[in-house]
C-alpha cells in the first residue's frame, strides 16, 4: 500500500501558542525542526514560497491559490510554476457560481496544466465549488481528468458527514481515486478544527477511514501522497480563542497537535501495511 508523506502547511507555524517550543523562532529555525521531525515538504500561500530556503533544507513546497476570476487566477497558476512548486491547489470559485462559469474555469485550468508538468489540484474546501460533495462528484463525472486535494474537515462539518457515516462515504469512492493530496485536522460536526483528546472514537475513526481510503484506492501514479497538517490559527477563525490577560490566544498547542497527528497516521498506517 502507499504511504503518506507529510507535509506541514505553513500556517500551522504563525501566532504560535506561547508554550510551543517553536514559538518566538524565526521562520527558517520552526523550518529546521519540521526537518528534524520528518516532515518533507510545505504548503502555503503565492507570498509564502521562499525557494531558496525550502531547497537549502532539502523542503518540497506547493502552493495553494484562490482562483475566483479567470485571467487572475490562470496568472497565479503561471507565476506558481515559474517558482517551481510540486503541485498548485486551487481553491475554486466562492460556491455562487453557475455550472457554465465553473466548467470554463475548469476547462481553462486543465488546458493550462497540459503545458506544463505542474500538477493542478482542485481543493475540497467550504465556500468553494467543492463545498458541497453531490455538485462535486457532478464535475468530476463531466471531467473525468481532475485531481482533488482532500480536506474532509469542510465536508465531515459542512455536510455532517459523521451522521449516518457509513452510508455516506460509500458515495465518494471516486473522490478518493481522484485524491493526490490531503490536507488533514480533526473536526466535528460543530467545529472545523478540534483537538484529538475532544473527539470521541467514532469521530476518529471516521477520519481514519477517510485517509486510509485515499491511500488504499487513489490512482496517483507515485509511491507516496502528501499529507499536508494544516492547523491553523484563531486569529483567522480555525483554532478556538482564550484570552489570558489582555493576550488572546490559541486555545491549543498546533505545533504538539500536529505532531500527535502525524504519529497517528503513522500508527494506523503501520497496522495496515
Amino acid at each position: 500500500m502507499r504511504k503518506f508523506d507529510f507535509w506541514m502547511s505553513l500556517g500551522n507555524l504563525y501566532d504560535l501558542h506561547p508554550a510551543s517550543e517553536l514559538s518566538g523562532l524565526e521562520m527558517i529555525d520552526k523550518l529546521r525542526k519540521i526537518v528534524s521531525e520528518g516532515f518533507k515538504g510545505v504548503n502555503g500561500t503565492l507570498k509564502e514560497m521562499a525557494p531558496e530556503l525550502f531547497r537549502s533544507l532539502k523542503l518540497d513546497y506547493s502552493c495553494t491559490i484562490v482562483f475566483d476570476q479567470l485571467y487572475t487566477g490562470l496568472d497565479q497558476i503561471e507565476r506558481a510554476v515559474d517558482l517551481g512548486v510540486s503541485s498548485i491547489t486551487v481553491l475554486l470559485g466562492d460556491g455562487f457560481n453557475t455550472d457554465t462559469e465553473i466548467g470554463t474555469w475548469m476547462e481553462a485550468i486543465l488546458q493550462l496544466s497540459k503545458t506544463h508538468d505542474t500538477p493542478v489540484l482542485f481543493e475540497i474546501h467550504r465556500g468553494t465549488v467543492t463545498q458541497d460533495s453531490f455538485r462535486t462528484l457532478h464535475f468530476l463525472k463531466k471531467h473525468s481528468e481532475i485531481r482533488f486535494t482532500a480536506d474532509f474537515s469542510h465536508w465531515y462539518t459542512g455536510l455532517l458527514l459523521g451522521n449516518g457515516f457509513n452510508r455516506k462515504v460509500g458515495f465518494l469512492s471516486k473522490i478518493f481515486e481522484h485524491t493526490d493530496c490531503v490536507h488533514g485536522r480533526f473536526a466535528s460536526n460543530g467545529c472545523i478544527q478540534q483537538p484529538i483528546e475532544e473527539l470521541s472514537k467514532e469521530n476518529i475513526r471516521h477520519f481514519k477511514e477517510l485517509w486510509l481510503a485515499v491511500l488504499r484506492h487513489s490512482t496517483h501514479k507515485g509511491q507516496s501522497i502528501p499529507f499536508v497538517i494544516e492547523l491553523l490559527s484563531h486569529k483567522i477563525g480555525y483554532c478556538r480563542k482564550i484570552h489570558v490577560g489582555q493576550e488572546s490566544m490559541d486555545s491549543m498547542n498546533r505545533w504538539d497537535e500536529a505532531l500527535k497527528i502525524k504519529r497517528l497516521i503513522e500508527k494506523w498506517s503501520r497496522q495496515k501495511s
